[in-house]
């Protein structure tokens, strides 16, 4: 059973990390919170909304942007447009102000290219703007997922292994970024990270699975001291 019974709470406006071994539950938890799977029982709760067995994008429009261990970019969009795909808040898109409202859109269209390129030089990818995602390497491509996610807006980011492949200098970056999102923009961040040295020092909280199930929750000086943890993970 890939998550048995597992019963926690993010708390709003936090960074929250989830750890734990390889095949503890970590990445599955994340695919039923944002619709991948559906869960056989048991509730999701967003405030005091119940999402339970909402499709990925009914999630996404709730507020909830999950990224992924492995990139999941579109081939045959340019970097920037992958960039430009992950926003939601697009007036173009619909049919009555495209054509009545065509300055507005265009106005909204400049400044989300400009915001998508302030991304691209944080990461280090601007250089790549107009080319395809192939002259990537796998981290490069981490990056731009990560780039998605800032570019979505979402109140609500759950990122799988953001600093994976990706260098310790810019993996701190990222950090200070996601800790600049949620204290300049209330955004709630839940993570799953296997650099547990990042975790400490990043997160509010932190809750650690295995096999399936909540092994234990607290502080990350809680965590890092707890004999269960050290036996089932840190101590690997």
């Amino acid at each position: 059973m890939a998550v048995d019974g597992v019963s926690l709470q993010v708390e709003r406006e936090s960074v929250t990390g989830l750890i734990g071994p390889n095949g503890s539950g970590k990445t599955t938890l994340f695919n039923l919170i944002a619709g991948l799977l559906k869960a056989d029982n048991g509730k999701i709760l967003l405030g005091n909304s119940d999402i339970t067995g909402l499709a990925p994008h009914e999630v996404f429009r709730k507020g909830i942007y999950r990224t992924f261990q492995s990139p999941q970019i579109v081939p045959n969009l340019s970097v920037l447009e992958n960039m430009l795909l992950a926003n939601s808040l697009r007036a173009g898109e619909r049919l009555f102000e495209s054509i009545l409202r065509r300055r507005t859109w265009r106005s909204q269209e400049t400044k989300l290219i400009e915001k998508a390129y302030e991304y691209l030089r944080f990461l280090n990818l601007d250089e790549y703007a107009n080319e395809t995602p192939s002259v990537l390497s796998g981290g490069q491509l981490k990056l731009l997922e990560i780039g998605r996610a800032f570019m979505s807006e979402a109140p609500i980011l759950l990122l799988d292994e953001p600093a994976a492949g990706v260098n310790p200098t810019l993996a701190r970056k990222i950090f200070d970024f996601l800790e600049h999102l949620r204290r300049e923009r209330g955004v709630t961040i839940f993570v799953i990270e296997h650099k547990v040295d990042v975790v400490f020092e990043r997160t509010d909280h932190v809750f650690v699975m295995n096999k399936g199930r909540l092994l234990f929750s607290g502080t990350p000086q809680e965590v890092a001291a707890n004999q269960s943890v050290i036996d089932a993970y840190l101590g690997e």
